[in-house]
């Protein structure tokens, strides 16, 4: 059945086997939604001396401020000089004009790289299916296990209890609420994802 959150067996060769600039791996850094706030992400909403990026109408409808990691900031660098001839308001985009879209053909792209990867390491077992969301489920599980509050995890993924509805005051307070932990703990994960320390993330079993 569906994994509560991906596995890698080796994050480092998981990570190297998706192409560099390529969105997958803002959604891994970041834990935003793929669609909304990565693929529309415009260049407008990204401050790159603060290492972060704004986005004005997420899901939920709450703007929302995501910290940017060193790894996030070189993919967003390298994003920025393919586009210096041709320069599109939209980060990814394949049209120049548009944010891009085929979401599930670039996935099944990076489902062949990652089987490619793990055949590489020794591992031809296949792994279980998966899904985008799973990307943000096993962010909010590594986090915790790391020992990050559950309430920072929660405002890195700009969870919001539906029935509530705050005012313009409180808006703009938890939009920028507990950023330092926030950015400490995406810190943390981006290190986890690219095998800077000794934390390993298991994201893709296999099936038995």
């Amino acid at each position: 059945g569906l994994a509560a959150y991906l596995q890698l067996d080796n994050p480092a060769a998981t990570w190297c086997s998706i192409p560099p600039a390529f969105s997958f791996r803002i959604c891994i850094l970041t834990g935003q939604r793929s669609r909304k706030d990565i693929l529309e992400m415009r260049w407008s909403w990204i401050d790159f001396e603060r290492c972060r990026y704004e986005i004005p109408k997420p899901k939920n409808g709450r703007p929302h401020i995501v910290h940017l990691s060193a790894p996030a900031m070189v993919e967003l660098h390298s994003l920025l000089e393919q586009q210096a001839a041709a320069p599109c308001p939209f980060v990814f985009s394949t049209t120049g004009r548009t944010s891009a879209t085929g979401v599930s053909k670039a996935k099944t792209r990076i489902d062949a790289l990652i089987t490619t990867a793990r055949i590489e390491m020794g591992n031809s077992l296949p792994f279980e299916h998966w899904v985008l969301h799973d990307l943000r489920r096993a962010q909010a599980t590594a986090l915790a296990e790391a020992g990050y509050d559950e309430g920072v995890v929660d405002r890195i993924q700009n969870h919001v209890a539906a029935s509530s509805r705050a005012s313009a005051v409180a808006g703009v307070y938890n939009k920028a609420q507990k950023l330092p932990d926030r950015a400490a703990a995406l810190d943390a994960w981006s290190s986890m994802v690219t095998c800077k320390n000794s934390k390993v993330v298991n994201l893709f079993p296999a099936v038995s």
